[in-house]
Parts: structure tokens; sequence; C-alpha cells
């Protein structure tokens, strides 16, 4: 996934608590609405230069996420509306990210 823009409207008000995904991962109900991009089982793939753009009535929580994707590679993108780059969602997955930008301000330590 390499040199892509990726711009999400959101339309849906933020979700009522608890706001953590459901513990069965209902992949088809919670995630594609809050995040701009879902990985599910793609090993060392590498997301790099693109522009993601999260637009709607609230900062999404993360703009990637990951579930059994060993060594994928965030490398040099740039986000706008998302409080975090990426929240992984199993100990299978692991995430070697660098040379991101938020646009507007920086990101926390993932």
């Amino acid at each position: 996934m390499v040199d892509n823009t990726i711009i999400i409207k959101r339309a849906r008000p933020i979700p009522a608590p608890p706001r953590q995904p459901p513990a069965h991962l209902n992949i088809g109900s919670y995630y594609p609405q809050y995040a701009a991009i879902w990985i599910r089982d793609a090993p060392g793939l590498i997301i790099r230069g693109n522009k993601i753009t999260i637009e709607g009535l609230f900062n999404a929580k993360e703009a990637i996420m990951l579930i059994n994707s060993p060594n994928v590679i965030i490398d040099n993108n740039e986000v706008t509306g998302a409080d975090k780059l990426y929240t992984t969602l199993d100990a299978q997955t692991s995430v070697h990210a660098r040379n991101n930008r938020k646009r507007f301000g920086t990101w926390p330590e993932n």
C-alpha cells in the first residue's frame, strides 16, 4: 500500500460507551466506521507514502487497525483526523513505524 490518497468521510456520531472494540472483533459493524485502514492477515505489509484523511464529527481513535499481521512497516505517511497512528489488536501483530506525520499536532507514543 504505497503512495495513495485515502479520504474517509464519516457521518455517524461517536459510539456510546464502552468505546472499546467488541471482544469477538466484529469487523463488519465497528471497525470500518472509525478507522481509515483495517488490516487483517497481512504479514510483512508496507504502508508507505500515503496521505490519510479522516473527516467527520470527531477524530478517529486511530488511523490504522491491525490484526494477525506480523512485521508491518508504517513509514512516511501523513495523517489527518486521528488521535493515534495505529492500534494492534492481538499479540501476533507487530509494527515498525517511523517518519509518520500528524498533520495537526504530534503523535503520542504507540
